[in-house]
């Protein structure tokens, strides 16, 4: 950790987290945004006891009470909102799977990605066959990228969510409220910001392979 750690009494850590240590680069500095596109699709909402299934483009607002399939590809989203008891899931088709949802705040709109309400999210990183010219996305396993220039916060708040893949928010905070379960099943998570910031009653566990052991977590910066 470059700087310090404030934890509150009540908090229990179960590994020393190091401190004070050497600023990290991001590791994902020359990974290009996808291109710029207009948002011709109006806002979506799910609603709740409804089941859609969307596909890749371009959407200014993504709003999920229901259960929302997403098909495989990159999703460009103004603001995403999952809450309330949804569910939020990525499935195949033609025999691929997996999304990035690039959050930006292009065009007006005000980017912000925002899980809360009891949720449950199963996002998987992209395929490398779902969009061979963006090869990096699949081999990073970014499923969220938000803007660099956004500095909106990036909330995952009273969830089921990201049991793999790389959630990257390098310029804001990426932070897990309330009493939010974040359960990692394998060691493919990385969660990548310019801060990170756990509040409430949370649980954080990395898990390998599902087996209960030790993983070595970085935070990044």
């Amino acid at each position: 950790m470059h700087g310090g750690v404030y934890k509150v009494p009540t908090a229990d850590v179960c590994e020393p987290i190091n401190e004070n240590q050497p600023t990290i680069e991001d590791p994902l500095k020359d990974v290009a945004p996808p291109p710029a596109c207009t948002f011709l699709n109006d806002k979506v909402t799910v609603p709740f006891g409804a089941t859609m299934t969307l596909n890749p483009g371009c959407y200014p607002e993504i709003v999920v009470y229901g259960t929302a399939r997403f098909n495989p590809g990159i999703f460009t989203v103004g603001k995403f909102m999952i809450q309330n008891g949804s569910i939020a899931q990525s499935v195949s088709q033609d025999g691929l799977i997996g999304n990035m949802f690039y959050i930006t705040n292009t065009g007006g709109i005000d980017g912000e990605f925002r899980v809360s309400g009891n949720t449950n999210v199963d996002f998987l990183p992209m395929d490398p066959g779902v969009y061979p010219a963006y090869e990096r996305y699949s081999k990073e396993g970014i499923v969220v990228f938000q803007d660099r220039n956004n500095t909106k916060e990036l909330i995952i708040e009273d969830a089921d969510a990201f049991e793999t893949g790389t959630i990257y928010a390098i310029g804001t905070t990426i932070k897990i409220q309330d009493n939010t379960a974040t359960t990692v099943v394998g060691e493919n998570l990385r969660f990548i910001s310019d801060k990170f910031d756990m509040q409430g009653l949370n649980t954080l566990t990395f898990s390998p392979s599902g087996t209960g052991g030790a993983v070595s977590v970085k935070l990044v910066q």
